[in-house]
């Protein structure tokens, strides 16, 4: 009865400080498995991040200072500014500098979105960062300090906690596959978490079994979509 009303009020609490109350006990510094990303980045795009373009989708935006500053991109650039998804690009490059970069850009991203913004916490975008980030985490996180360490992952377990609590309310369709594969691998990585691992598996099979025709292939029959289905499988 407990878990069936916070679940029923939680998203109403979301911009008041008692949404804290609903995912505190399963916010954690402590990683128990430590997943790799198989999947690369391109070479040439990490080291144009680190002189200050960031392109996606055939848009690019310089920047100065820092990646968070306001911009004039499209609301899909932002999406995929915001999910990560380049970690890979500079985990390419593999010099130290990327690493520093990255921190840096971690760290500015948790000062600026530490608690629930709608389009920044979207359950897709969420579920993208998380994986991002826990995937390269060996990459970034070598040679980091302590302090960032458990910064970062009391962040990631409170991202995690808030994706499982509001049950994929804001997405639908293709896009859950990205806060499914979050709430399994966050499973696996978070002690506080693990009992969501069953929660997860029944919702991948549920979602293979809607998404998925007879024939194998994804009902939105698109050779893209259907790949990025299949990565996010393994």
């Amino acid at each position: 009865m407990k878990n069936k009303f916070s679940a029923q009020f939680y998203p109403l609490l979301l911009r008041t400080p008692l949404s804290n109350l609903f995912i505190d006990k399963k916010v954690t510094n402590k990683i128990i498995n430590n997943f790799n990303d198989p999947w690369n980045g391109d070479l040439d795009t990490g080291y144009k991040i680190l002189k200050g373009y960031m392109t996606f989708f055939g848009e690019t935006v310089h920047f100065k200072e820092s990646i968070w500053s306001k911009n004039e991109a499209t609301k899909i650039w932002n999406d995929e500014l915001h999910s990560f998804g380049w970690v890979k690009d500079l985990r390419l490059v593999g010099s130290n500098q990327a690493r520093i970069f990255l921190r840096k850009a971690i760290k500015e991203w948790l000062d600026k979105h530490k608690n629930w913004t709608k389009v920044e916490w979207r359950s897709n975008i969420l579920g993208r960062r998380i994986c991002n980030l826990l995937g390269n985490f060996s990459f970034f996180c070598s040679s980091a300090d302590e302090s960032f360490k458990e910064i970062f992952l009391r962040s990631i377990s409170k991202q995690s906690a808030h994706l499982i609590n509001y049950k994929m309310r804001d997405i639908e369709g293709f896009e859950k596959i990205f806060a499914i594969k979050t709430i399994i691998l966050t499973s696996l990585s978070f002690e506080t978490l693990q009992r969501y691992f069953h929660y997860g598996e029944s919702m991948l099979i549920n979602e293979i079994s809607n998404q998925i025709n007879a024939d194998g292939s994804h009902f939105l029959k698109s050779p893209g979509i259907h790949f990025e289905f299949l990565k996010n499988l393994i």
